[in-house]
């Protein structure tokens, strides 16, 4: 790693987190013969959600002394494992408890069939299988704990723990007062413990230089895109403060012109502009009201005038309306009177 790599690993705090971290299993043969119900049927997916402490497994290679031809050497003649701890947090049913209780009394015989027969009429410990130890691969299974790195969800580093099976299933603590959650723990042994190819595959110089490349254009585009948006909203703040500038110059030339006309009134004995907005306001509805009182005469008129032809039509003969009637289908404006003595329409009819 380069200097400049390390430091920016130190301002980024990029480091591994204790609490970042998941327990997980494989399948267990077993399983379907535990002793509790319960425990038959309980996801081993759901334990690495209830996992809250664990100890990384350690390797330690014993040696062996050689004496041959001079001073004595050590070389390498086995190796061990060390147990592995896992702690434990409990539901309100503590089914956590359930399955590990089943998965151990399962190893020494304690299981489903040693329960049915302790239902018959003659029980006896000592020939229903009780303390024969189960076979190797029924209980055993693999282990699982990833590490996470810091804000992400894929797993950084895995230790994949061969032949796990637990040999201690600790005690948990009850007491008044205490609201805490109940939690226990549980030992492993294993036989043996990798880490996956995925965890340990490390990316070369190059390859990180061309990221840091990459990273470094991508945070300049950001600078510059923030700068343009920053010059965009201060260009838009100054023109907002411009026009607001602009129309309070116009007010204030309209209140000045205003004023000055007020004066050039009073110079000639005029009214205010206020004064003939009223005047003006009254000259409009006096003028309204006359043409109303107007169309209103034009109405009683209108009415009078028929009042009168209908009350002459009335004093007419019917010879007299059908003279008229013929009258008005040939065109003629008529003045229909009363019939003379002499004869003859003409001495009647004045067209």
């Amino acid at each position: 790693m380069k200097l400049h790599k390390f430091k920016n690993q130190l301002k980024s705090g990029s480091f591994a987190r204790t609490n970042r971290f998941r327990v997980s299993f494989g399948i267990i043969q077993g399983q379907s013969d535990f002793w509790h119900y319960e425990s038959q049927y309980v996801p081993v997916d759901d334990l690495k959600y209830m996992a809250s402490a664990v100890n990384m497994p350690s390797k330690n290679l014993d040696s062996l002394d050689v004496k041959r031809y001079g001073a004595p050497f050590k070389v390498a003649n086995s190796v061990g494992m060390d147990q592995v701890t896992v702690t434990f947090q409990c539901s309100e049913d503590m089914r956590e408890r359930l399955f590990f209780e089943g998965w151990v009394d399962y190893i020494y015989g304690m299981d489903s069939k040693f329960k049915e027969s302790l239902g018959s009429k003659s029980p006896s410990l000592r020939y229903n299988g009780l303390y024969n130890m189960k076979y190797y691969d029924d209980y055993i299974t693999d282990m699982y704990i990833d590490v996470y790195a810091k804000d992400r969800e894929v797993s950084e580093y895995q230790v994949h723990c061969f032949e796990a099976w637990p040999t201690n299933i600790g005690e948990v603590s009850l007491a008044y007062g205490d609201s805490e959650v109940a939690t226990f723990s549980v030992t492993f042994t294993i036989r043996d413990w990798v880490a996956t190819e995925a965890a340990t595959t490390r990316r070369s110089d190059e390859e990180d230089e061309a990221d840091d490349a990459m990273f470094a254009d991508m945070e300049r585009e950001t600078a510059r895109s923030i700068a343009n948006e920053s010059n965009d909203e201060k260009q838009w703040q100054e023109e907002q403060a411009a026009e607001k500038r602009r129309e309070a110059a116009r007010k204030e030339a309209l209140e000045v012109a205003y004023l000055e006309e007020d004066d050039r009134r009073a110079e000639y004995g005029l009214p205010t502009q206020a004064e003939q907005f009223v005047m003006d306001d009254e000259a409009d509805t006096m003028m309204m009201e006359a043409e109303f009182d107007s169309s209103n005469l034009d109405e009683e008129f209108r009415l009078g005038e028929e009042s009168r032809e209908d009350a002459r039509v009335a004093k007419l003969t019917p010879s007299q309306l059908d003279a008229e009637d013929a009258a008005l289908s040939m065109g003629y404006k008529k003045d229909i009177k009363t019939k003379p003595k002499s004869t003859g329409w003409s001495s009647w009819l004045n067209f």
